[in-house]
């Protein structure tokens, strides 16, 4: 049940329309930008987009988040091209980051003015 939690946390902070950076597979380092087109409780879809000037798209599906244990134990799903593992971009843990220090500094609001 643990591991659960912990898998499940991994994805919390993902919504459509967000951003990642997706791998064919977690051994890899070579990762393309992608948007987020739908999000489950242990995998998520995108739309990576691959090349420069003349970029296309390509659907990844049910991909798993690089810290996601599966992806150890489990390599053999990242034969198919359609799988890949992702891990937030830059600019969505920034946002998540911001997010948490403003949580925090509303809680020390919060107690200023119930002081």
């Amino acid at each position: 049940m643990r591991q659960d939690k912990e898998i499940t946390d991994l994805y919390k902070d993902l919504y459509v329309g967000c951003t990642v950076l997706i791998y064919d597979d977690p051994q890899t380092h070579l990762s393309e930008h992608a948007i987020v087109t739908r999000v489950n409780s242990d995998s998520i879809d995108c739309m990576a987009i691959i090349g420069g000037r003349t970029a296309s798209l390509r659907p990844f599906a049910d991909c798993w988040h690089k810290d996601d244990p599966r992806c150890k134990t489990k390599p053999a799903v990242f034969k198919s091209r359609i799988r890949g593992c992702f891990e937030l971009s830059e600019v969505e843990q920034s946002r998540v980051a911001v997010i948490e220090r403003l949580a925090a500094l509303e809680t020390l609001v919060a107690e200023i003015v119930n002081a």
